[in-house]
Order: C-alpha cells, then sequence, then structure tokens
C-alpha cells in the first residue's frame, strides 16, 4: 500500500468516526439560541448569544452574535460528544430576514464559517447547498418547531401565532403555500403583543387620572413601579428613561395581574388585545385552510402565559370564525425547527437502498 493510499484510508476512517449532526439557529431581537442535532434528531446541546437581528443591531454585531451562539453549541456538543463531531448542514430563521438581499447577506455568513471552520469541526457541505444551507425568517422556523415532532421528516401544516413583545401570525398549508398577518411592528400593528397590552395599560392608567375614563388599580400599579408621586410624573418617567420595546412590553404582566384580580378596565384591555389576535389568526386560516379543515395553531410567546384569560378569549373568538382549528403549545423551539427542517432535506438527499447499491456496482 503507497503513503498516499494509507492517508486516504486514515482520512476515510477518521471521518466514518465523526458523528453527523445539524445546527439551527433561531435569532431576534433579544437573542440568538442554537441547537445542535444528531441525525436521529436528539438534542446534542444549545447555546444563546445576544440579538442577531441584522436591521436592528447591525451586519456586524450580528453575525458575531450568530458566531457566538454556533461556537458555544459546538463546544457544548464536543463535550458530550468526546470531540467527534461532523457539520452537514445548518438552517438559519433570523428575525428580519424579509428580501433575497437579506439571505444573501447571511449565506455569506455561512460561507465565512465553512472557510474558518467555525466551531473546530468539519463543515462538510458548501455555502450554496440550499438543501443543507436553510435560511428564513424567524416565524418560519418557529412554526416547524412548533408542529414537528422529533422523529418526522416531513413539512406539516399548521399556523404560528407569536404574541411576544411583538405579535404576528404565519401559517403554511398542506401545499406549501403560505400567508403573513401583522407584524407590523410597535408603530403600526403588533396587535395582542405585549407591547400592545403595556400600552394600553398605561394609556388607561392616564385616562383614569384625568377623568377621560373609568377608574383603575393601574394608575396605582405603574406608579409604584415607576416610584412616581402622580400621574405626571408617571408619564415623565416613561418618557424620560426611553425604554426600549422589549422593556415597554414586559410591563404587560402588571396589565394581566390587575385583570386577573378583576379589574375591568385591565380586563378589557386583555380581552380587546386577545380579539384582535383571534381575527388575525382567523384570517391566516382563511386564506390557507378551508372552512372544514382542522390546523393547529401553535403558541408561541410569553403573553400566551397570560392569568388572566387571553388563551381561552383567544379559543373562543376563534371559534366562531374558524371552528376546526385548535390552540396547542410548541412541541419543539424555533432553532430546533431550523434544524429539524435540515434533516428533513438531508433525508430527502439521501438515495434509496437500492440507489445505494446501484451506485457501489
Amino acid at each position: 500500500m503507497t503513503s498516499a493510499e494509507r492517508n486516504t484510508r486514515t482520512s476515510q476512517s477518521r471521518e466514518a468516526s465523526l458523528l453527523p449532526c445539524v445546527l439551527g439557529i433561531d435569532g431576534g431581537g433579544t437573542k440568538t439560541a442554537c441547537v445542535v442535532l444528531a441525525r436521529s434528531g436528539a438534542t446534542l446541546a444549545s447555546a444563546q448569544s445576544h440579538a442577531s437581528n441584522y436591521h436592528a443591531v447591525g451586519a456586524d454585531i450580528a453575525q458575531a452574535n450568530v458566531r457566538l451562539a454556533i461556537e458555544r453549541a459546538i463546544a457544548a456538543a464536543r463535550q458530550n460528544c468526546d470531540g467527534k463531531l461532523a457539520i452537514e448542514g445548518i438552517g438559519l430563521g433570523l428575525a428580519g430576514i424579509g428580501s433575497r438581499e437579506d439571505v444573501a447577506v447571511v449565506r455569506g455568513w455561512v460561507a465565512e464559517y465553512i472557510a474558518e471552520r467555525v466551531g473546530d469541526c468539519p463543515w462538510q457541505f458548501h455555502d450554496d447547498d440550499r438543501e443543507r444551507v436553510y435560511i428564513d425568517h424567524d416565524c418560519a422556523i418557529a412554526l416547524t418547531g412548533g408542529i414537528l415532532n422529533a422523529d418526522d421528516r416531513i413539512a406539516v401544516a399548521g399556523i404560528a401565532a407569536i404574541a411576544g413583545t411583538g405579535s404576528i401570525v404565519f401559517g403554511r398549508n398542506d401545499n406549501g403555500s403560505t400567508a403573513r398577518v401583522g407584524g407590523w411592528g410597535y408603530l403600526l400593528g403588533d396587535e395582542g403583543s405585549g407591547y400592545d397590552l403595556a400600552r394600553r395599560g398605561l394609556q388607561a392608567a392616564l385616562q383614569a387620572s384625568d377623568g377621560r375614563g373609568a377608574p383603575t388599580r393601574l394608575l396605582a400599579e405603574f406608579s409604584e413601579h415607576f416610584q412616581a408621586r402622580s400621574p405626571r410624573d408617571l408619564a415623565i418617567a416613561v418618557y424620560r428613561q426611553n425604554l426600549p420595546v422589549r422593556d415597554i412590553a414586559a410591563l404587560a404582566t402588571i396589565v394581566d395581574r390587575v385583570a386577573a384580580d378583576g379589574d375591568p378596565v385591565a380586563r378589557n384591555i386583555i380581552e380587546v388585545g386577545a380579539d384582535e389576535l383571534a381575527r388575525a389568526i382567523g384570517s391566516c386560516a382563511g386564506q390557507l385552510f378551508a372552512p372544514t379543515d382542522t390546523p393547529e395553531v401553535v403558541t408561541i410567546g410569553g403573553v400566551w402565559q397570560s392569568q388572566a384569560g387571553f388563551r381561552e378569549r383567544v379559543r373562543g373568538a376563534l371559534r366562531s370564525q374558524f371552528p376546526g382549528a385548535t390552540l396547542v403549545w410548541p412541541r419543539s423551539s424555533p432553532a430546533h425547527g431550523a434544524a429539524l427542517t435540515v434533516l428533513c432535506a438531508i433525508a430527502q438527499q439521501a438515495p434509496t437502498p437500492q440507489a445505494r447499491e446501484a451506485q457501489t456496482l
């Protein structure tokens, strides 16, 4: 045996001992999550870093945060698997991805990662392999992660209703057609989101203070939160602190708590937000499904954890619009959805046993 043949066999043996895996990344305006999945769908590791919506934080910062999440996840997976990993694909679902130009930017990041062996593991695919480099918006992977089980290897129809800091509804039917409703941001939309509920709550508190609205305990609760001695101090505190959207949205928990205690004004805010989100879900369902269909609606985001009946209100309102739809909790995370999409594509790429046999002849 020649030296070259020995080196080839050694290389082949080393590759054969590697554990094939894929990466799934969920990047948003607050954090970036990365999971490492084996071919079986088993989770080998997960990790997080900071925001990666590049329209919000800039391309350089977004790429650095995606890279950091990948490096952390790979490092954790290598510890769990004795360092024997081979990356066969990567899926990225990032907030702000809405055009071909956006996809091209992110695909460029992947090309750099492959060239630099980010995580110091073999990346066994090319950056232009559309099946093994999956790039989409965060709603698409949220739907996939919410609907698919780890054992599934086919695309599944359904609807994702996201109600967190913002809100958006995204759906896909059995034909692969998709529809999006809402998601226009805190200035123009986001009905039923944490920001929407908090903003309405603050407005109601100040309207109550000057006699334009019904009395509500929201005024006292918000005043205590901001340590404000008067309604004017409350308004000044909100404006002067220049709170980011996510911090305003966090105040929705105050609205929800006061509503759960029976305050009529707070309860009405929860009900209006729930009705608006139900309308969005019904609109999405109507664009994709027949009235007799029974799509699952995956409920994602902190607002769905409401103690004041938000979820029940949406269910009741949706029943009159689209009675076959059912609300469900996510089966997996959005990052898992990105990775599972790649695993599905790899499984479809794999040759049949007959084809494998033919290739060896």
